[in-house]
């Protein structure tokens, strides 16, 4: 059974335990099943500006901040600092949460492992 659109609480329970979409991890070797018990840093920023510190020492209660970000713009979500998907903001019970809309391939990293061919000059 899919879990996918469902309200869990992310964290719930270990990915190495966890069955998605009736797929188990046991198949996977136990170094890979060690992996994916790392914990990483997940973070949503919902807006960032940059402001002179006097304009902070006037920040108190009841104040507003306005950010140049219009409010339906997608939300990032950043793991260890890189974006990994894209959604937007949900209620969830009494907090918010972020609803996933597309996902965030990553950059390409493939690097020759062979020193580059030298060219035979005398022919």
């Amino acid at each position: 059974m899919s879990t996918i659109g469902k309200d869990i609480p992310f964290g719930s329970h270990s990915a190495a335990d966890s069955v998605h979409d009736g797929n188990s991890w046991d198949h996977l070797p136990e170094f890979t099943r060690s992996l994916l018990k790392v914990p990483v840093t997940l973070n949503v920023t919902i807006a960032a500006t940059m402001r002179p510190i006097s304009l902070l020492l006037d920040i108190g209660p009841g104040a507003i901040l306005q950010f140049e970000q219009h409010f339906e713009t997608p939300l990032v979500l950043e793991a260890n600092g890189e974006p990994i998907a894209e959604g937007i903001a949900v209620r969830a019970g009494e907090n918010f949460g972020l609803q996933i809309t597309e996902m965030k391939m990553p950059p390409e990293r493939f690097w020759s492992v062979q020193p580059p061919r030298q060219v035979d000059s005398t022919s």
